[in-house]
């Protein structure tokens, strides 16, 4: 399996794209180039080796369930998805991966158009379908904000 090669999965929340090649998701998506992606982790571990977690988080982001955490600079978000058996197990094997939702930004979700720019689609036994959106959460310095 090759990283750098974009993914079309059911993630724990949409049918999303999945790659390390953040500027290629965001080409796909016709965005800037520049625009942050969410990192989804399969375990905590993982995301403290792309950035630093205060001590108060850790507990809240071990537990959390389809919800995504913004740093205070909002230069990285992510979510940890060793809650999703599935989606866990495929992120699993590349450490971490850049996602986004399976559309054309600004558009809402297009069978037609996901199937045409992914490299390789990933079936699990759910199938295809979107659900309910991830919570979104900015971890500040002394509280957390709710977006």
């Amino acid at each position: 399996m090759t990283s750098d090669l974009v993914y079309l999965a059911k993630t724990d929340t949409t049918v999303g794209f999945l790659s390390s090649n953040a500027k290629k998701l965001n080409s796909i998506k016709k965005r800037a180039e520049n625009k942050p992606l969410i990192t989804a982790c399969s375990t905590l571990m993982q995301i403290k080796s792309i950035s630093r977690v205060q001590k108060r988080y850790k507990k809240l982001i071990r537990n959390s369930k389809k919800t995504t955490f913004i740093l205070p600079r909002k230069t990285i978000s992510f979510r940890l998805v060793a809650n999703d058996k599935w989606h866990s197990r495929f992120v699993e094997k590349f450490g971490c991966l850049y996602t986004t939702s399976a559309n054309e930004s600004g558009h809402s979700y297009d069978e037609k158009f996901a199937f045409e720019h992914s490299d390789i689609i990933v079936n699990n036994p759910n199938g295809l379908n979107e659900d309910k959106a991830s919570k979104m959460l900015i971890l500040q310095k002394r509280k957390l904000k709710k977006i």
